[in-house]
């Protein structure tokens, strides 16, 4: 996930996804400047990017141990977990795993791609070791298929087709998954109609929630935060009008290595709710 303000002037989102997240504050700072430039905040912005790249190297060798497992010193939200977790926490940080277990973990995926992966797939290399690569935004045949057990899940991952060693996915993760599993991966057909593109859900109904809760980082109209994938930026409206299925797993359990509240103690039909208001947010930049 990126950062992006509305020009003073013109009122264009800049996205710095893809950047360093040690330098987005930075980057802000420039960006923040009329059109004729403020050369101040360009300087400052610079000079506080060297900093804060060093500052980011420190915190890191606090953050993560040798084998890249987050220490729990770190930012209890995004790398760290709770001393007894609940069953919620545990049930929303499978939902984390399962879009994407490396930003979860804060590791490096591997670089080639999985050998499982379709060879007509348009992902490739770390990308393809995502459990949605395969199963999907909708969780495909995985909904519903339970009751699993911890054991199984274990199984299945560490057996030859998946691959998943303990180096990527620690022993200590797999209660989550499993809840996860069991409890999260729901079927989305009530609350999404997959032809349509759209949500069954009332817009009317979710626009307070949408107002009060997730405006606080989207922004009235869904475009406070911009999503960079390498040559396209788009907004939450966007996202939700390409793939409701997504935007629906990361309302209910929130962004993986990023502080975004999870609305899964919300009932599943309100959360449908919030996505048919997103789905009528602007798309693009104007």
């Amino acid at each position: 996930m990126s950062y992006g303000w509305r020009g003073q002037k013109d009122h264009r989102r800049r996205s710095i996804l893809g950047l360093p997240k040690d330098k987005r504050f930075c980057y802000s700072l420039a960006t923040r400047s009329t059109r004729q430039g403020n050369l101040m905040r360009i300087w400052i912005a610079a000079v506080l990017a060297t900093g804060l790249a060093s500052a980011s190297a420190i915190a890191q060798s606090h953050l993560s141990d040798p084998e890249g497992e987050v220490d729990d010193a770190g930012h209890d939200y995004v790398g760290g977990r709770p001393d007894h977790p609940s069953e919620a926490w545990l049930v929303v940080r499978g939902g984390k795993l399962y879009a994407d277990w490396m930003e979860a973990l804060m590791k490096k995926g591997p670089e080639q791609s999985h050998p499982a992966y379709p060879a007509g797939g348009d992902q490739s290399g770390a990308a393809t070791w995502r459990c949605t690569a395969c199963h999907g935004w909708d969780y495909g045949t995985l909904a519903g298929k339970g009751p699993w057990t911890e054991a199984d899940v274990t199984v299945i991952l560490r057996d030859d087709r998946h691959r998943y060693s303990e180096d990527m996915l620690p022993a200590a993760e797999m209660a989550a998954l499993t809840l996860f599993l069991n409890k999260g991966a729901a079927d989305t057909a009530p609350f999404i109609d997959r032809a349509a593109g759209k949500s069954k859900g009332a817009a009317a109904q979710g626009q307070p929630y949408y107002e009060t809760i997730c405006a606080a980082c989207h922004g009235y109209d869904g475009r406070t935060l911009g999503f960079w994938d390498g040559a396209t930026l788009t907004y939450l409206g966007t996202e939700a009008a390409q793939d409701p299925a997504k935007v629906f797993h990361m309302a209910r359990f929130g962004h993986p290595g990023e502080p975004m509240v999870a609305l899964y103690l919300l009932p599943p039909a309100t959360v449908a709710d919030i996505l048919a208001f997103v789905q009528t947010l602007p798309t693009g930049d104007r």
